[in-house]
């Protein structure tokens, strides 16, 4: 009743984080509707000035990162070298996230917890003092070929790339056989770190295969990838057409209540924001001792994975219908909606490439 009355005052929502626009009763429910200029202005401004600058609030964490899986097998078990291939993943990809969000990564001696990850329950990551086991599921193929134990990693890094040659041959008609191929092994290399990292870390993955490997028709690197490289031609084509387009306007001059496609919103409020979010909270954690952080340490991987693919199929649905750079514009408000169009694909693109060098993804500018 108190947010109904006050709901007209101007100041009503000047507390808030984000103010509110207008508010709406429905029963026994209070719809508050955020300012989406607000928004898009504060979040989009601060973003494309200083990228995702995370401060952790002196609450850094020193941390050492231990990987228990590579002493646990023979080498002569091809098929455990998946799990040592995931669990060096896992391990690599903690520690340039945790870089990234200013904890530091510190000898064994000096370190507050000691990060033990492996394939293995408890009773094996042994635990003294500040040792903190970080559990990974293991990696098999489907049931058929579950019990295989001659797949090396590199037959199925092989057969992947089998696999991704056909989708980069598709994409890339004019180019040497050379480029291909080699677009075929990074492709290949990104959907398998997809693979290993986009599960929570203690979920298993499994690598379906049939009579070697199914032929692959969808890939989830490709994809986002394509995205990516859909981006960096854009704001290559931007920049190289000046005379057509015109200088990019400062931050500061730009409106970005001219974002009004549904996607425009949905890019920024459902993956954007949750994403720099994400991270605001990984830099903040103060210890690594109670369920929750443990719980957050381990849906990072899975949640940054998911961010940027679940992105990507948005952005992809955004570049068909909307076309961002158009010949002859002259009209202010043409203008405004093309910068601050700019500035939405600018921002994705930092995600894109902090995402990417968390999970150590090489991505191309053409495909």
């Amino acid at each position: 009743q108190e947010i109904v009355s006050q709901s007209h005052d101007r100041n009503f929502s000047k507390d808030f984080e984000w103010p509110v626009s207008s508010v709406q009763v429905l029963n026994s429910n209070v719809v508050l509707k955020v300012d989406r200029t607000f928004v898009c202005n504060s979040f989009l401004k601060d973003i494309c000035s200083n990228g995702l600058k995370l401060l952790n609030n002196g609450s850094s964490l020193r941390l050492n990162v231990v990987n228990c899986e590579l002493k646990r097998y023979k080498p002569k078990k091809p098929v455990r070298q998946l799990n040592q291939v995931r669990v060096n993943q896992v391990c690599s990809a903690l520690v340039r996230l945790l870089t990234s969000c200013n904890h530091d990564i510190s000898p064994e001696e000096n370190a507050s917890y000691i990060l033990k990850v492996g394939c293995s329950d408890q009773k094996h990551l042994v635990q003294q003092g500040r040792d903190i086991p970080i559990k990974v599921g293991e990696v098999t193929l489907n049931e058929k070929e579950h019990t295989n134990i001659n797949t090396s990693f590199m037959d199925v890094y092989s057969k992947m790339c089998d696999n991704m040659l056909s989708i980069a041959t598709e994409r890339e008609n004019n180019a040497s056989k050379t480029d291909i191929l080699l677009q075929a092994k990074l492709l290949a290399a990104s959907e398998l770190q997809l693979s290993f990292l986009s599960k929570y870390i203690d979920r298993p993955v499994v690598l379906h295969s049939e009579n070697g490997f199914k032929k692959i028709t969808k890939s989830d690197a490709s994809f986002m990838l394509y995205n990516n490289a859909r981006i960096t031609q854009l704001l290559y084509s931007f920049k190289r057409q000046n005379e057509k387009y015109g200088d990019l306007l400062s931050l500061e001059s730009v409106d970005f209540s001219h974002l009004q496609e549904p996607e425009e919103w949905q890019i920024v409020f459902h993956f954007l924001l949750p994403y720099a979010e994400l991270m605001k909270s990984l830099a903040n954690l103060k210890e690594l001792t109670s369920k929750e952080s443990l719980n957050k340490l381990n849906k990072s991987l899975g949640d940054i994975c998911g961010l940027v693919l679940h992105m990507s199929s948005v952005y992809s649905k955004y570049y068909r219908r909307v076309r961002v750079l158009r010949e002859g514009i002259r009209d202010p408000a043409m203008i405004q909606t093309l910068n601050a169009r700019v500035y939405l694909v600018l921002a994705i693109k930092t995600i894109y490439e902090h995402a990417f060098s968390i999970l150590d993804i090489r991505a191309p500018n053409v495909m």
